[in-house]
Parts: structure tokens; C-alpha cells; sequence
């Protein structure tokens, strides 16, 4: 049986993996053996920042720990971030892993577009209307459940598995493509290897009964649960509102303008008082028929507030949205009323709430994670509510709002209340105290400008508490609980509330068997192919039906299904929402037990439980990737090999499966399409040990392609060459290069060496004076001429093994040098040292040998292609899987990466440097990188017609991505101010940035198919005038003008569509020089492109 299994997979594998002989892998030796350590002293600063968590102490001393990979996350000691598996979202803690699956269609579903509108212009006189067919930013939301799409996985959706008595995971392995994590609880372990594209998500039990947490529980096996389904808020959902106030007379009129309708008043509060007055009475008030009204479809509020007289303060409550102004108490909104019938407005001082604005421009919900209550309620009826405020100690008390009803009476919505003489503080702690009527309460709590308890539809969905029977209410991130204490006197309640004890489960129901209305079968499905395999007996595969959360999509359910290698009984413990899976024959169990989500749809429909299950059994473990570069074929070539494990497979015939992104399926080879079948994902999946990836190989040399400049005509020339006199001119490297920072020096270096490459191609004298900056620049940072500040010399890192810059003079922080010091941007930074040195070495060799062991630290650093290297990960930004870089290190959150061009700078600039040390390994090294970055920016950052389908309908229409982001995928917007940072300017911005720098390489992705995608983008952030809702624009607004860096970039980008954009864009530039344009390019580097592509 074995000899049969092994037999199939070798022979697909000699069907469909071979590459060229002269493709060598490159993946096996090191670069350099130098240590860095014996030229920059070693450090350890980073340390007391971020030092890694969660990782075997055997693993650090023998190699480095990847910055980037897609479980870095979870090594972070300082805001962690989910795991990104593909499909799969996940997240660890030290009671087991959660997992939520993501399908394709939520990458272009409208319905998950969040719009960030404050860069938006405004209509003039309508500050509140903004003029969004000009153009805003937005975010595609990806990792929320269908129920609550707007939200992000917090770990709170999804299926959890761990075991008894566990603590945090440890990393035992990693590679390029996998992350091997280890629980040890109180009987065993169970290791989980974490491989990306695993549809079927494996754990490795040794001696340890699974337990199964399946949020939002509503069957297994067709037996009814009813799980708790904790909802992870959005703040978003509700939209951003415009704040004015205007008196008539006596009356004030408070407007709330909002981006989405508004559908029930009731979530409004206002607070509205005199000057004098307002700072110590200033409750917020429920909105209600005879105060407010609702008009335009829902998106304007008026709320009449009669009395008014002298200055007015006031401030809105959109009750788990947001709050106008931030600074309500301190800082309220003011308009004032002189009581004589005239009016008065505030609109000059009003302000536009935004949302989905902070530091990482990725995700929007709110730090709210650690405020929590508890609840109890005595024999006579006396509630005692105690919110735990954690560390927001700058909220006051007056903040904490209640609703507290009697079941029979609670409204819709009952009113919130702000606390009074009922709530009394203890430090971070705010007792509620109310003595009721009846046994049977609902209740919330609303936290002003922070969270309502409970998340998601509170209104609908209430917390209860019977009195007098000694129930203990707790509600927080981690969901609801509910226990049950003793209750017999007050004393003995007050020390129950304050430290309660949890009862053990009293209830362990069975479940024994599949229920027969969906035994597994053996026909086709649209989904699964043809399956040969017999069916798997009931006690080793589950079936868990999950509600999805929120109220929006009551009759659909998701389907994940449980797969084990030997029967076992599951016990549902329904006092703690957890299903604890024990061996049929007793003791504890030991095998594997797999998880595979089966789709979405209505309830009870159960047409996708056999899907994976001809795969059941077969997983990928510690899977290899190699890759190489061929000159004979002219193509890179990237291979995933799974290194199936097939010993728990359910038949002789049983195949592994994993998914595919749209790259892989773009760029594999012909021969795999008949392994290639459709998944409930969305994605393709492929069967089969291995995939194998084609890519043209891109030209190595950083040089301008002479068939390129031999097109030119003369006047062309001398174009060019006046641009070079211009930029000459403008160049201060020498004075810049030792006062500036790491990103600074490095695009100044990097223009300087293309414009002296320029120069050599046209035959001037400038790169003369040129190549001394160069030189004496990258002495300076390569600590040859080592006379930068202390803060600018390169160390060596030892907590996570790389290159470091402290980059101030204090304590290293996470934003210094945009992060560099914590492993951020090193492939944007170093990547232009590495263009100039190419430059450089190439042209002076001497040099270049007495500096090579200093000069491909920098290499090394970023493009490693061995984990036989022991100082410095592989390939320290790049992800394999995804096909392209990832400009995160380990500063706290998720991953993205904004600039794509300035990655593929880097990769061209190792392969240049490379070719100028005849280091053939180097050069491909270096290819092979830049031709995965490719791949990868022209499917994900670029729309074009292959591919135009996959992207939101806004992205769609801009024809490019501003960012990629592992929460919100696709992001249109920027984490910095674009001058003049309004639309439909800023579109100059977000092309701009996927295009900087220009060098040789810029042809293989800005190119005419490209151009036809951002025409409208481009010409309407140049040409802003002449869009049509361009002439209602807000005057002070449109007065702004585009500056002529991000203009040249985005004519640049036009320049291959046709003859006239050509033009267009080289008379732009025929008077302009490297000061007037974006830094890290010149106008000559410019000229060059738009006339010959190089």
C-alpha cells in the first residue's frame, strides 16, 4: 500500500517538474561567508522593543529569524497581527490556534469597500458633500466574517483548536513556504504545521484530546448547539459625518451630515448646554421623534434644541461609531445664539469625523479589545454592573452610558444613560448600581467614542441576567460567559463578584454519529470533481455548521468539516462552548486530526461535505521551495515542493491539495492544468507533490539598453542630454549624504547613478564628478570613510540577525528612519545603495573587489537566497507564496507593502551588482527575485485585462493599487500627506508611487496596457479642471495644485499609450530638472523613458 502511494507522487513529480540543466538551484550556498559581525559591531537594542517570543531557545543561535514571514506576527512581543495562511486567517494564543476561512469573491465585493473619504474634495458650501466620483480612498476589507463584513478577524470567528492545560505555542521549524508550531498541555501536545495553501489545515496530536471551539455554533453532525457568537465591531459601518450648528433665535439646530443613511435615530446622542454651563452638565440626550428628523435618504439629521441663548457648546454621539468632536467635554462644537430671531451658524469651525485614518492606514476597528464587564444581581433585585476600563484611564466616568430594562419592556432601543449618582469609579473600574423591579433584566453599556457591550446588534441582542440565583455575567473580547456562584449573603456576594469562581461543565452530550440526512456519498459535486474513495465513517469526520455573526444573513451558515485518523467521540461542553474529542477505545488520543472549511450557504444545505474528502489524510510538511535562473531559455523558474505526508490517507489514491493564488495560475507551467480543480474558495487548487512557476527573465544590467537608445532621433538626443546638464547642475550629494536619512541618502545616491549611467550612454563628462559622490557616499555608509553620526552606522543586529541603524540619538524607536531599525523598508533603503554600487563596481572594479565582503553585507541582507546562511534570513522581505515583497518588519501590526517599484528597484539592483562582479549566482539571484516581484505587481497592483475581474469595482476604475495590505487587501491610499493631498490631485500620487524610481527595468511594468488602465486616473489629477464636478468644487480646495514631481510621474506612466501622451509628457519635462521633481529622479532618467523605454 505504501510502495503504491510513494509511486504515484514520484511519477507526476518526473511528469511535471523538470527546468533546464543549466537552471541551477540557487537556494543551496551562500553568497559570502564574511561575518558582518568582525566590521559592525554587534547590537542588541532592538531587544527591548520587540524581542522575539514564542520561539524554541535552540532555534536563534543557529539561524536568523525572518522578519517578514507570514508567522512573524506571532513572534512579536509588541502588536501582534493574525497569520495569513492562504485561505485561511488565523492567530494563535496559549489556548490553541483560531482559524477563519476567506473566500475570493470578498476581494472584489463592493459591499466590503470601505470609504475613507477625508482626502475627498468637498462641494463648495457643502462641506459634507463630498465629491467622490473625483476620487477618495478606500480599503477592501477581506478578513471580516460574511455576517459582520466591515470587521476583521480578532480570532473570534472561525474554529479553534487546542488541548487541556496548554500554554503559548513555540516555533520549532520554519522555512520559506511553513512555520512549525508546538502546544504542550497537561496530557501531551499537538504540533501544527503551517503551511501556506494548506486546504486542509493539519495538527499533530500526541497523547492530547483535541478541543474544538467552534464560534457561532449551530449543529454538528446535524445535532442543534447553540454557541456563543461574539461580534468584533466596525466602526465603520455607520460612515463619517459633518458636524454644524446654526441658531434661529432661541433655537438651535444641531445637522449631522452622514456618508451612509441612517436608519434609526435612536443610536443618535446629542449633548447641548450654554458656555457656562456645559462643563458640568453636558449628558448626552437619545435622539427622539419630537428632536430629531431624519431627511435627504436617511443621510442628514437635524436635532432641534430649544432654550438656546449666548454661546452654545454641543457635541453627537453615534452610539458604536463615532463621536463629533473627539474631545467632546474638553473641546464641544459652539455656535451662538443671540435670541433676536437672527441666524447664526458655526460651519466655518465645523469638523468631518474620520474613520479608518490611523497610524497603519489598514485596519478601522478601534482599540477596544480589553474593556470588559462583569454583572451579578442580588435576591432584591439590585443589578451591580462593573465596567473594567483597563488601560483607557483618560475616560471619565460620565462616558460609561447603561441601558438596564426589565425583559418585558426593553425597547427598541431602550435609552442610554449617562452614569450619575448610580455609578461610583475605582481607579479603572466603574460600579453601576440600580435597584430594580423584576427578576428578568437586559442590559448594555456603552462606552462614548469606544465600544458598546455587547459588540454587533446590542439593540436585538441584549445581555440578560436573571436575579437572585447567583448567575455571574462576563462579556469582553473573549464573548460572553456565563457562571453560576453560591449566593447566600451580601458579604459572601461581594467577594463572588470579585473574584468568581467558574463551575465545572455539567453538561457532556455525545454525539455518536453522523445524522443520515447527509451521510458522506460518493457522486460528483460542482466543487469536489469525482471522488473514488469510500465513504469515511462518521466517527471520524464532523460536520460543524457556524452561524454567521450579526443579523444581516440569518438563514446562512458556514461549513467546516473535522477530519481524524482514528474514531473518536465528541463530548459538547456546552458551559464553555468547546467540543472535546476523545479515541472511541478510551485514553488520549494520538494521530492527526485535519480542518477544511466547506463553503457558505443556507442553512441545513449540505452539498459541499464530501469535497475534500478523497484528500483527507494527505498534508504538506516542512515543503522546500528552489529556484533558479536559465539564460538558455531566458526564463526563472520558482518550484513549491509540498513533501507530501500521505501515512494517514484515507485510500491508496488519496492526493494532496493545495491552493493556488492567481499568479501561480497565471504563471505555471501548461503541463499542470488537468491538476488544477475549483475550490468553495474561489481559488484554484492543484493536486500533485509539487508547482512549478515560468517567468521571463528581466534584463540584469542597470545600464539604458543601447537597442533602446539606438531609436532615438536627434532631436531626442539633445533633449536628453540637456536634461542631464540640468540635473547635473541640481546635484548635492556630497553635502547631503552625511546628514540625511537612510531612505534620503539612498534615493539621492540612486538618482546620481543613473544619471551618470546616463551620461556614459551619451557620451558627456558629467558622470566624472558623478562618480566621485558616488564613491565617496557609499564609502561613508559602507563605514570605509567612517565619519557619519553614530546613529547612521550600520551594526549588526544579534536578537533577530540583520543589518541596523539606530537612527536617532536616544532610545530606538519603532518610526525612526520609517522603521528601519525594527527591519522596515531595508529592501527600500539599501535597495537603492545596491543600484549605485552597481553603478559603480561595474565601472570600477578595483574598487569593487577591495570592497566586495562590505558591499554584499547589503546583498545579503536583503536577498539571502540560503538558510545556510547563518547571520541573515532568506530573501529578508520576500514572500514566496505571494510572489512579492512585504515592506513590514516586526514594528507592531499586519504586513503591507506600499511602494511595489521601489522593491523591484531593489531586486534589479542585486542582479546589477551581480552582473558588475561577473557573480552569476548574485545576478540570478537577483532575476529571479525581480521577475516573482513582477509577476506579482502586475497581477495584484496593476489592473489589466487578465485580470481585471479579480479587483473591487473602484479599483477597477483607478487601474492601480495604492497599497497591499494582509487585512484590507487592496488599499487605495497612502500612509503620508501628497501635496496637495486632496482629489482627484492625489491620483498623481498613488500611480507615482508604483512607478518611482525610473530606471531600465521601469518598461516591464509601466508599459501600454498598464497606461490604458490609469489614463482617467492620471489625466484627471494633471488636468483637474477639466473633470465635470471639478466646477462645484470647494474653492479654497481646488486652488491647489498638483506638484510637478507626481505630475512628471504620472505623464510618465501615459507615455507608452500612444503618440500624443508621449509628447504630452516629454514637454512637460523639456524645461524641468531633479529639483523639481520627486526625489530619487531626475528629469534625463525621465526623458529617456518617455522616448525609448529604458
Amino acid at each position: 500500500m505504501e510502495l503504491v502511494k510513494i509511486c504515484a507522487i514520484l511519477s507526476l513529480s518526473q511528469v511535471v517538474g523538470s527546468v533546464p540543466r543549466d537552471c541551477v538551484p540557487l537556494e543551496n550556498d551562500v553568497l559570502d561567508q564574511f561575518d558582518p559581525r568582525s566590521v559592525f559591531q554587534p547590537n542588541t537594542e532592538i531587544g527591548t522593543k520587540q524581542p522575539p517570543i514564542r520561539v524554541q531557545p535552540g532555534i536563534r543561535p543557529n539561524r536568523p529569524l525572518p522578519t517578514q514571514a507570514f508567522f512573524t506576527s506571532q513572534l512579536k512581543s509588541t502588536g501582534d497581527a493574525p497569520m495569513v495562511l492562504w485561505p485561511y486567517f488565523a492567530t494563535m494564543d496559549s489556548e490553541g490556534i483560531t482559524y477563519d476561512a476567506f473566500e475570493f469573491r470578498r476581494f472584489m465585493d463592493p459591499e466590503r469597500t470601505i470609504l475613507a473619504d477625508q482626502q475627498s474634495i468637498s462641494e463648495e458650501g457643502k462641506p459634507w458633500n463630498r465629491l467622490l466620483d473625483l476620487g477618495t480612498n478606500f480599503f477592501q476589507k477581506v478578513s471580516g466574517p460574511d455576517g459582520n463584513p466591515l470587521s476583521g478577524f480578532n480570532g473570534k470567528s472561525g474554529v479553534k483548536v487546542g488541548i487541556e492545560g496548554s500554554g503559548e505555542p513555540e516555533l520549532e521549524d520554519f522555512g520559506d513556504l511553513y512555520g512549525n508550531f508546538k502546544f504542550t498541555g497537561s496530557t501531551g501536545s499537538v504540533a501544527v504545521p503551517l503551511v501556506r495553501g494548506s486546504i486542509l489545515l493539519t495538527h499533530i496530536f500526541d497523547n492530547a484530546n483535541p478541543v474544538i471551539t467552534p464560534f457561532c455554533l449551530d449543529s454538528i453532525n446535524g445535532d442543534p448547539q447553540n454557541f456563543d457568537c461574539p461580534q468584533n465591531p466596525a466602526a465603520s459601518d455607520g460612515g463619517s459625518g459633518f458636524l454644524s450648528g446654526e441658531c434661529t433665535g432661541s433655537t438651535l439646530t444641531i445637522t449631522l451630515h452622514n456618508t451612509r443613511p441612517i436608519t434609526d435615530i435612536s443610536l443618535i446622542q446629542w449633548a447641548a448646554n450654554t458656555a457656562s454651563q456645559y462643563g458640568s452638565s453636558h449628558a448626552m440626550h437619545n435622539c427622539d421623534d419630537s428632536h430629531c428628523r431624519l431627511s435627504e435618504n436617511g443621510q442628514r439629521l437635524d436635532i432641534t434644541v430649544p432654550n438656546a441663548h449666548g454661546t452654545m457648546y454641543y457635541a453627537i454621539n453615534y452610539i458604536s461609531h463615532y463621536l463629533i468632536p473627539g474631545d467632546w467635554i474638553n473641546k464641544p462644537r459652539q455656535v451662538t445664539c443671540t435670541g433676536g430671531g437672527k441666524r447664526e451658524s458655526d460651519v466655518k469651525d465645523s469638523d468631518l469625523e474620520v474613520l479608518a485614518d490611523n497610524q497603519d492606514i489598514i485596519s478601522v476597528e478601534r482599540g477596544i479589545a480589553d474593556i470588559a464587564l462583569n454583572a451579578t444581581c442580588d435576591g432584591n433585585n439590585m443589578i451591580e454592573i462593573y465596567v473594567n476600563l483597563d488601560q483607557y484611564s483618560n475616560i471619565k466616568t460620565n462616558e460609561v452610558q447603561h441601558a438596564v430594562e426589565h425583559d418585558n419592556i426593553w425597547g427598541n432601543p431602550p435609552a442610554m444613560r449617562s452614569c450619575g449618582s448610580e455609578c461610583t469609579r475605582h481607579g479603572n473600574i466603574v460600579t453601576i448600581r440600580m435597584q430594580m423591579h423584576s427578576a428578568n433584566l437586559k442590559f448594555a453599556i456603552n462606552v462614548i467614542n469606544h465600544v458598546v457591550l455587547p459588540y454587533g446588534n446590542w439593540i436585538a441582542n441584549p445581555l440578560e441576567i436573571t436575579c437572585g440565583i447567583g448567575q455571574v455575567i462576563r462579556y469582553g473580547s473573549s464573548g460572553l460567559q456565563v457562571d453560576n456562584i453560591n449566593v447566600q449573603t451580601t458579604t459572601a456576594r461581594t467577594t463572588a463578584r470579585t473574584t468568581p469562581t467558574t463551575a465545572q461543565p455539567t453538561t457532556h452530550r455525545p454525539v455518536t454519529q453522523a445524522p443520515t440526512t447527509h451521510q458522506p456519498v460518493t457522486q460528483q459535486h460542482t466543487t469536489g470533481g469525482t471522488s473514488h474513495t469510500k465513504p469515511i465513517p462518521p466517527e471520524r469526520k464532523f460536520i460543524l455548521e457556524l452561524n454567521e455573526q450579526g443579523t444581516s444573513l440569518p438563514h446562512q451558515t458556514r461549513k467546516y468539516a473535522l477530519y481524524f485518523s482514528q474514531e473518536v467521540t465528541p463530548q459538547v461542553r456546552s458551559s464553555d462552548n468547546k467540543i472535546v474529542f476523545a479515541p472511541k477505545s478510551g485514553g488520549h488520543f494520538t494521530g492527526i486530526m485535519q480542518l477544511a472549511y466547506l463553503g457558505a450557504g443556507p442553512r441545513g444545505n449540505h452539498e459541499n461535505d464530501t469535497v475534500f474528502d478523497e484528500h483527507a489524510g494527505v498534508f504538506s510538511i516542512a515543503p522546500k521551495t528552489s529556484f533558479c535562473a536559465s539564460e538558455s531559455t531566458g526564463k526563472a523558474y520558482l518550484t513549491f515542493n509540498w513533501h507530501p505526508n500521505n501515512q494517514d490517507a484515507q485510500s491508496a489514491t488519496s492526493s494532496l491539495l493545495m491552493l493556488t493564488m492567481p499568479h501561480h495560475v497565471y504563471s505555471m507551467n501548461s503541463m499542470y492544468a488537468p491538476y488544477l480543480k475549483d475550490t468553495v474558495f474561489g481559488f484554484k487548487a492543484m493536486t500533485g507533490p509539487e508547482l512549478n512557476l515560468e517567468m521571463k527573465l528581466p534584463r540584469a544590467s542597470m545600464e539604458p539598453d543601447p537597442t533602446a537608445v539606438a531609436t532615438l532621433n536627434q532631436q531626442q538626443r539633445q533633449e536628453i542630454i540637456a536634461a542631464i546638464e540640468r540635473d547635473a547642475q541640481t546635484n548635492n550629494l556630497d553635502q547631503f549624504c552625511a546628514h540625511v536619512d537612510s531612505y534620503g541618502v539612498g534615493k539621492a545616491i540612486g538618482f546620481v547613478a543613473r544619471l551618470a549611467s546616463i551620461s556614459r550612454t551619451f557620451n558627456t563628462q558629467h558622470y566624472t564628478a558623478l562618480d566621485e559622490s558616488i564613491r565617496n557616499c557609499l564609502e561613508k555608509w559602507l563605514r570605509i570613510q567612517d565619519v557619519l553620526d553614530d546613529m547612521w552606522k550600520f551594526q549588526y543586529d544579534t536578537v533577530w540577525g540583520g543589518l541596523f541603524l539606530k537612527a536617532t540619538r536616544g532610545e530606538v524607536q519603532f518610526g525612526a528612519d520609517f522603521g528601519f531599525p525594527f527591519y522596515n523598508d531595508h529592501h527600500f533603503h539599501l535597495g537603492y545603495f545596491i543600484y549605485a554600487a552597481g553603478y559603480y563596481v561595474k565601472h570600477y572594479p578595483d574598487w569593487g573587489s577591495e570592497h566586495r565582503h562590505k558591499l554584499y553585507l547589503w546583498a545579503r541582507d536583503v536577498a539571502n537566497p540560503t538558510h545556510t546562511d547563518p547571520y541573515f534570513p532568506v530573501v529578508r522581505h520576500m514572500d514566496m507564496y505571494t510572489g512579492f515583497s512585504w515592506a513590514s518588519g516586526i514594528v507592531p501590526g499586519s504586513r503591507q507593502e506600499e511602494s511595489a517599484s521601489e522593491s523591484l528597484n531593489c531586486y534589479h539592483g542585486v542582479a546589477a551588482l551581480g552582473e558588475a562582479f561577473n557573480d552569476k549566482k548574485l545576478q540570478h539571484v537577483g532575476q529571479t527575485m525581480l521577475a516573482m516581484e513582477l509577476t506579482s505587481v502586475r497581477e495584484y497592483w496593476q489592473v489589466r485585462a487578465h485580470n481585471r475581474d479579480h479587483f473591487p469595482p473602484l479599483i477597477q476604475d483607478t487601474g492601480v493599487c495604492g497599497q497591499i495590505a494582509e487585512d484590507s487587501f487592496y488599499v487605495y491610499t497612502l500612509n503620508w500627506p501628497c501635496e496637495p493631498n486632496v482629489f482627484p490631485m492625489r491620483h498623481a500620487c498613488l500611480v507615482g508611487i508604483q512607478v518611482i524610481p525610473i530606471t531600465a527595468v521601469s518598461k516591464y511594468w509601466v508599459d501600454q496596457e498598464w497606461a490604458a488602465s490609469i489614463k482617467h486616473s492620471c489625466e484627471s489629477a494633471v488636468h483637474f479642471n477639466r473633470e465635470n464636478e471639478y466646477s462645484i468644487a470647494d474653492q479654497q480646495q481646488r486652488d491647489r495644485k498638483l506638484g510637478t514631481g507626481w505630475a512628471a510621474f504620472c505623464l510618465a506612466a501615459l507615455s507608452p499609450l500612444d503618440a500624443s501622451h508621449k509628447t504630452e509628457a516629454a514637454n512637460f519635462l523639456h524645461d524641468k530638472s531633479a529639483r523639481d521633481l520627486v526625489g530619487g529622479t531626475g528629469a534625463a532618467s525621465t526623458l529617456l523613458f518617455i522616448y525609448a523605454s529604458t
